[in-house]
């Protein structure tokens, strides 16, 4: 019974491993054998001088993620091309270090993957490719409506009333009786008309007997 127990786990535990790691392909030695690669993590052996070729396909706005675990005391390159083959992105870290590369494809194509060695460096080597899609965009449309309420409000009825009132008026003629009286100013002015005129006449008559004289 413990045997029986034993075996399963193992077999579960072989069923996950196989799972983690994807169906390594034979690694390509230049870009018309390369294989193409998908999600998953991938085992590979490079030997000195040696460079493999890999391939994935992106769309339009997926990303592309690449994490590359060397050997201890290995020194690995990581390169990136684009569909017309030209360098895209590259990781050229110190000896032992984990390589890394992410690029966000601006149009759809084959990208290519490169591994080589640098210098005497040779070993096993871990390839884990990631491609995420695009977030999806949520836009969220809001609509205003207006709606128009008309309310009728009577007005009172305001009545005004206009009241005549007739005013008698009475005029009372008043009799005025003017008495004319003498013109006393005008007699004095004769008067002093006179007395200016007599007095002219005296000098001028002085005046003629003192010549003659």
């Amino acid at each position: 019974m413990k045997r029986a127990y034993i075996l399963l786990v193992i077999m579960i535990l072989l069923a996950s491993i196989h799972s983690i790691h994807a169906e390594a392909p034979e690694p390509g030695t230049g870009f018309a054998t390369a294989p193409l690669l998908k999600d998953g993590v991938y085992d590979y052996h490079l030997a000195i001088g040696e460079v493999h070729f890999f391939k994935v396909w992106l769309e339009t706005g997926q990303s592309l993620h690449i994490m590359m675990r060397v050997p201890v005391g290995q020194d690995f390159d990581l390169y990136l091309l684009s569909p017309e083959r030209d360098l895209l992105e590259r990781s050229t870290r110190p000896r032992g270090e984990v390589e890394t590369v992410s690029y966000q494809a601006s149009y759809p194509g084959f990208y290519y993957i490169l591994v080589s060695s640098y210098g005497e460096s040779s070993g096993l080597y871990t390839l884990r490719i990631r491609i995420i899609d695009q977030p999806t965009k949520t836009i969220t449309i809001t609509r205003t409506e207006t709606i128009y309420l008309t309310e009728t409000i009577r007005s009172p009825i305001i009545r005004l009333e206009t009241v005549t009132r007739t005013v008698y008026m009475t005029d009372t003629e008043v009799e005025r009786i003017y008495v004319e009286r003498f013109p006393w100013v005008f007699v004095s002015f004769v008067v002093l008309g006179v007395l200016i005129m007599a007095g002219l006449i005296m000098m001028a008559t002085i005046i003629r007997r003192e010549s003659r004289g």
